[in-house]
């Protein structure tokens, strides 16, 4: 009982300790002056299915980041900026909201 007891503890301990390094990750437009090379995405620890989208349209990603990843981009030579991803809207014609 008591070896059961310490084997569940030391379970919980590396599980605890385990997490405590995760960082939550959130979605983050990511404009750029050019692509990223694959040497660069390893370098900020972005994996392949972390990018969300590329945007054809402009130089932008949506990226699954965590805080230390986005400090890390928004200090890059290559990045414009890096933005949280929300929805936004416009308003209504005829609505004059301010």
């Amino acid at each position: 009982m008591k070896r059961r007891i310490f084997s569940l503890s030391i379970a919980a301990m590396i599980l605890l300790v385990g997490c405590s390094n995760m960082e939550e990750k959130k979605d983050y437009l990511v404009s750029v002056k050019e692509d990223f090379s694959e040497e660069e995405l390893e370098e900020f620890n972005i994996a392949e299915e972390d990018i969300k989208h590329k945007f054809s349209f402009m130089d932008m990603y949506l990226i699954s980041l965590s805080e230390s990843q986005v400090k890390k981009l928004e200090a890059h030579e290559k990045v414009n900026y890096v933005e949280k991803d929300q929805e936004v809207s416009t308003p209504e014609p005829g609505n004059d909201e301010k």
